[in-house]
């Protein structure tokens, strides 16, 4: 579905606009959205079997108000498809490796890094 097709009515005054951008991680070239150009970096992570496409309706409501990330994890949408350990050390250090390419200083990686080592609170925000 081309990002054209991605609308939703947020009441505001103009709606942020979401662009699809790649990104070199870890040698793998890996497809992003992203809007929003103010506030605290928002980092959303897809499911198994899902992509970075199923926030289409999220995003520009996030983006309002932050800097909305939303990566494909490698094997899912458009990223590139190889055997990997799906661990949550693995999607952890990509995460936080694709947060580190220079788009989001000042970030709170606590809460990757926290999933990484099995802490609890580690600053991690969910609803």
């Amino acid at each position: 579905m081309p990002l054209s097709d991605f609308t939703y009515d947020t009441g505001a005054a103009v709606e942020p606009t979401v662009q699809e951008r790649w990104a070199l991680v870890s040698d793998d070239s890996i497809p992003y959205l992203v809007a929003g150009n103010t506030g605290r970096a928002v980092l959303l992570v897809h499911g198994a079997g899902a992509s970075r496409r199923d926030w289409k309706d999220v995003i520009p409501v996030l983006a309002q108000f932050n800097r909305v990330y939303a990566p494909d994890l490698i094997g899912f949408g458009d990223a590139p498809r190889r055997e990997l350990p799906h661990t949550p050390g693995y999607i952890a250090d990509f995460l936080v490796a694709f947060m580190d390419r220079g788009r989001n200083r000042g970030r709170d990686t606590r809460g990757p890094l926290a999933w990484r080592s099995g802490l609890p609170g580690g600053g991690a925000e969910a609803s």
